[in-house]
């Protein structure tokens, strides 16, 4: 039995998913976030099987791909969230797009305000509740600080002494 006939069902949804996220997010969605992402991604895998089932293919081969095409999935997620909502991603592509891909931070700062860089993200953090707003300070609610708890940790764990 050939590895490309095993991979078979995990890329042919593969191929699904991501032609049904270029078309969806091109033509029908306006609100494009992750966990519809996720829902187009389980249900190209369950299409496949579906299909695979009529034509008569080893459901074994279905069940075994499963990992292959979760793996592919879950790194397309991590590319996608990167290109999606990274400010350095978007700071990046606005240097590239300057003839010579070069930029005077000056010129920066008129793209990306900092205070606007700097207070989306905390209205972000306050929309999903990781911590509120009490006057001019900021308090993180038990989920923010679990949260910060456990980065802190991973940090300790890797060694990384700053990020982001």
């Amino acid at each position: 039995m050939s590895i490309l006939l095993l991979a078979a069902p995990a890329l042919m949804a593969l191929i699904l998913f991501l032609g049904t996220h270029v078309l969806l997010w091109h033509v029908f969605v306006s609100d494009k976030g992750v966990l519809l992402l996720a829902k187009i991604a389980g249900g190209s895998y369950v299409v496949v099987a579906i299909g695979a089932y009529f034509l008569g293919i080893d459901g074994e081969h279905v069940w075994i791909s499963i990992p292959l095409f979760s793996f592919c999935t879950l790194a397309y997620f991590h590319l996608y969230v990167g290109t999606f909502r990274s400010v350095s991603m978007r700071i990046l592509e606005e240097i590239y797009r300057v003839p010579g891909h070069k930029m005077a931070l000056a010129d920066l700062e008129r793209v990306f305000p900092k205070e606007f860089l700097f207070t989306s993200r905390l209205d972000i953090l306050e929309e999903h509740r990781w911590f509120h707003k009490n006057g001019d300070r900021y308090a993180c609610t038990s989920k923010g600080a679990l949260f910060g708890k456990m980065i802190l940790r991973i940090r300790t764990l890797y060694g990384i002494k700053n990020a982001g």
